[in-house]
């Protein structure tokens, strides 16, 4: 969350770095933090989201495999790793979070 006196990170970086980028992701960005937040995730759980790997005793398993396929799902990877993400995720997520974590629709 930032404060009045202090900028969003993200923003200030691109503000910076790539201003036409900071104006495309900017919107979608705030709208994302503020509906975890509005959600009530907590803030601290939001800020470790990044290094989720590193902190295991934040997320539970199902939170872990979902950020795992999620991740996986969004980086492209090989086929051969995709698959192996697949197939360790899926027997720990319901059908319905599956399909909302890799982008497929469960029937």
């Amino acid at each position: 969350m930032t404060t009045p006196d202090r900028q969003d990170p993200l923003a200030f970086y691109l503000d910076k770095a790539v201003p036409d980028a900071w104006r495309a992701v900017g919107a979608p960005a705030t709208a994302a933090r503020t509906a975890a937040e509005e959600a009530g995730l907590d803030p601290q759980r939001l800020g470790l989201l990044a290094a989720w790997r590193e902190s295991p005793d934040v997320h539970s398993e199902p939170e872990r495999a979902a950020l795992e396929l999620a991740e996986a799902v969004t980086e492209l990877p090989e086929q051969e790793q995709l698959h192996c993400v697949q197939a360790s995720t899926h027997h720990v997520l319901t059908d319905a979070q599956y399909a909302a974590c890799s982008g497929s629709r469960s029937s």
